[in-house]
């Protein structure tokens, strides 16, 4: 049971740092997305339970 727990925790901490990173890149000047290949055309990834 702790071990399910301990990896639904990761898989929601992976979760929330992927949120933050693609908010943190969709925030940058469109100048600056177009230098590093970043697109608005990115789709959000959905959030996979680890069970």
């Amino acid at each position: 049971m702790f071990k399910t727990l301990r990896r639904l925790g990761a898989a929601l901490k992976r979760a929330s740092r992927h949120k933050e990173t693609m908010r943190e890149l969709n925030e940058l000047p469109p100048e600056t997305q177009k230098d590093i290949g970043w697109t608005e055309s990115v789709q959000p990834h959905e959030i996979r339970l680890p069970f």
